[in-house]
């Protein structure tokens, strides 16, 4: 009994409201304390993107381009789905950039109260 009461106090208490990674995002980006860093090709880019944000295409990191950022600022990445999101985020984590972490696409941005631009 008194595990069962463990476990329902844990589940509870996990339930209270933490914030996501995409609303911490939005948080820091509104605040300065950090960057977005928006990595979908220049033609998705067009259609609509998040604001504040830096652009740099997925591909082009694939070709060794990286963000003009000191390697310790706090980085949120997104594309659409999530996927290149997190492969870019893995790329910079091993050229030592040491706060990167992908917020999965950019609707979760605006599910999270992001502003987007849309063209």
């Amino acid at each position: 009994m008194r595990r069962l009461w463990l476990i329902l106090a844990v589940l509870v208490a996990g339930c209270g409201g933490s914030a996501t990674v995409a609303e911490r995002a939005v948080d820091d980006v509104r605040d300065g304390d950090a960057v977005l860093l928006d990595v979908r090709s220049d033609r998705e880019f067009a259609a609509g993107h998040a604001k504040p944000v830096q652009h740099l295409d997925h591909q082009d990191v694939l070709k060794g381009a990286r963000p003009e950022l000191a390697k310790d600022e706090t980085i949120y990445v997104y594309c659409r789905s999530g996927r290149r999101a997190a492969e870019v985020e893995r790329i910079l984590e091993r050229d030592g950039y040491t706060d990167v972490t992908s917020i999965g696409g950019l609707r979760d941005w605006q599910a999270a109260g992001g502003a987007v631009v849309r063209s």
